[in-house]
């Protein structure tokens, strides 16, 4: 927005090879506070040999903090005080597969409020994999937190050709590839309730 925030991209190589990194920096640099930090992107995701009929996932926006809207509608406003439907019922949050259809990916964020003089930080990735399991392992590496997935049709599992990716870090959510906190402490806690047992048996 003229005169009240500048938005800049700094576009580098990333840990992974198949992404390319994003480094997105808003600064405040009108003459009040920002109450309220909106920021959305949006895309078709037209995947090869089948544009126009592709299969879409989202992932990681249940437990984001500043994601507060997802959905497979790549063909709404920038504007992210607009509204955003679905294409695929159904295909809002997280989801695995939608499609096939004419769709793409819509992330909303509300960053919070942002000081006159102020900046908030965050990084994108874009790039492909040729199966979902090496996308998966992209992601891990540059520690993505939340995502979504292009793949054509007759290859949702992205097996047999490529996964396209777009991806966000410092959105308040958790890396892909970690297991969060409450989940990784029950995990613990079966892991120390196993040992106690295996103990227990060994004496008797």
């Amino acid at each position: 927005m003229r005169d009240l925030l500048k938005v800049t991209h700094e576009f580098t190589p990333s840990a992974s090879d198949n992404l390319y990194q994003v480094h997105v920096t808003i600064e405040n640099i009108g003459a009040a506070d920002v109450a309220s930090l909106r920021y959305r992107r949006t895309f078709d995701w037209d995947v090869d040999p089948t544009a126009f009929s592709e299969f879409v996932t989202i992932g990681g926006t249940a437990g984001a903090t500043a994601v507060i809207g997802a959905t497979d509608d790549g063909f709404c406003s920038s504007n992210p005080y607009s509204g955003c439907g679905t294409i695929v019922s159904g295909s809002s949050g997280d989801f695995v597969d939608s499609g096939p259809a004419d769709h793409g990916a819509n992330f909303d964020f509300d960053f919070g409020a942002l000081a006159v003089g102020a900046t908030f930080e965050f990084d994108i990735f874009y790039g492909a994999a040729f199966t979902e399991s090496a996308a998966f392992s992209a992601l891990a590496a540059v520690g993505a937190e939340v995502y979504s997935f292009g793949q054509a049709l007759g290859d949702e599992k992205g097996g047999n050709g490529s996964t396209f990716i777009f991806a966000f870090k410092g959105v308040g959510g958790t890396p892909v590839g970690q297991v969060p906190e409450p989940a990784a402490l029950a995990l613990f806690g079966l892991g120390v309730i196993g040992l106690g047992a295996a103990r227990r048996r060994r004496k008797a």
